[in-house]
């Protein structure tokens, strides 16, 4: 697995995302997620800012993709993990506020 490698999945789970293709997008999202998993973190924080940052921003996808894809506790999951990553990341707090809305927890949402 090279840098550039890393790149292109990033990259193909953004042009399937923008195209609607979110099934297509959570299987090259997940890839990412799986290698993180297996220990290759080390990697991944050499193709990134931070490992954490980019640790981040893939399961900040992950939630985006899964609540496209009406997988609403999915999108819960993987924004609050996000959120344990990066407590400062504004657009996991609204996604987990839309899927907790989707869930039938309007008062969760709002807080």
């Amino acid at each position: 697995m090279t840098k550039e490698l890393l790149k292109e999945l990033e990259r193909e789970v953004c042009t399937r995302y923008d195209l609607g293709q979110y099934v297509e997008a959570l299987q090259v999202a997940e890839k990412v997620y799986l290698l993180d998993a297996v220990g290759h973190h080390s990697f991944i924080a050499n193709c990134y800012l931070t490992c954490s940052q980019a640790r981040a921003d893939n399961l900040l996808a992950l939630g985006a993709i899964n609540f496209q894809l009406r997988n609403f506790s999915e999108a819960l999951f993987y924004n609050q993990q996000a959120l344990h990553i990066e407590p400062h990341l504004a657009e996991a707090y609204s996604n987990l506020a839309n899927a907790l809305k989707e869930l039938g927890d309007v008062r969760g949402s709002m807080q």
